[in-house]
């Protein structure tokens, strides 16, 4: 009973952070969402069999996805962006987990904006496209440039965070 009561209790709060996070930081800052969202949902799912991980990263992505449907592909690649974080960190070192979690969140970024583009008819791509001076490189390197800010972020919170729960949270 009290780890079920646990286990909603963090369920609850992720989904109130995500929710918060998706809110805010939409069009230019939407890169903190890269950062925040998988780091809340890698963060929740420690520990877990991998069904409850499922089961739990379900029950707190869809109502986001309900809240916010044009954070739908991006909260996809925030999810495996998430599970791939907690994963690379135990198999990988440091280096390794950056040099294989840079090109998966790249990857992710220009896929996200381009079908968030294609069924919602958003401009982002285009945007950032001409923000690159219409150069496929340029646009690469963009993109590129985003995916190292925001994985190692996000690998330097999640190390941290973890070293300090495992040493008795925070007080």
């Amino acid at each position: 009973m009290r780890e079920q009561l646990r286990l909603l209790t963090r369920s609850a709060l992720a989904l109130g952070l995500i929710l918060l996070s998706i809110s805010v930081f939409r069009g230019p800052l939407n890169l903190l969402n890269g950062i925040l969202v998988p780091l809340i949902l890698s963060l929740l799912t420690v520990g877990l069999s991998p069904g409850r991980r499922v089961a739990l990263t379900l029950a707190v992505v869809l109502p986001a996805l309900l809240w916010q449907p044009v954070q739908l592909f991006f909260l996809l690649v925030y999810l495996i962006m998430g599970w791939r974080l907690s994963g690379l960190l135990e198999e990988t070192g440091r280096t390794g987990t950056l040099v294989r979690l840079v090109p998966l969140t790249a990857a992710g970024f220009f896929l996200a904006l381009w079908a968030t583009d294609r069924v919602f008819m958003t401009r982002s791509l285009e945007v950032l496209w001409r923000i690159a001076g219409e150069n496929s490189f340029r646009l690469a390197l963009v993109i590129g440039l985003e995916a190292l800010v925001a994985s190692a972020v996000l690998m330097f919170l999640y190390r941290g965070i973890r070293a300090r729960l495992s040493k008795g949270g925070f007080r």
